[in-house]
């Protein structure tokens, strides 16, 4: 089985889920991620998938995997979260 490396570079544990490229409906796999580490996740026989990640179950994207960037087998995708003063 194929799989890409997800690194979380923030602070927070996240929910990471993979799907067919350019798709949103039901998550090929999905994971919860603590924050500062990186682990293998599976992408099936996809040639490309895109990468959803929400704060929490069932939460509002942070990250649409419709919405681009796309991986291939063996690539890393990072996700980092930067917390800012209003």
């Amino acid at each position: 089985m194929s799989t890409i490396t997800v690194k979380n570079d923030s602070e927070a544990t996240l929910l990471f889920s993979i799907f067919k490229q350019g798709g949103a409906g039901i998550p090929f796999y999905a994971d919860w991620i603590k924050g500062g580490s990186s682990q293998s996740m599976k992408i099936g026989n996809f040639s490309r998938v895109g990468v959803g990640v929400q704060a929490q179950n069932g939460g509002v994207w942070i990250s649409d995997p419709r919405n681009g960037p796309s991986f291939k087998a063996g690539k890393t995708c990072t996700f980092t979260i930067t917390k800012t003063k209003s």
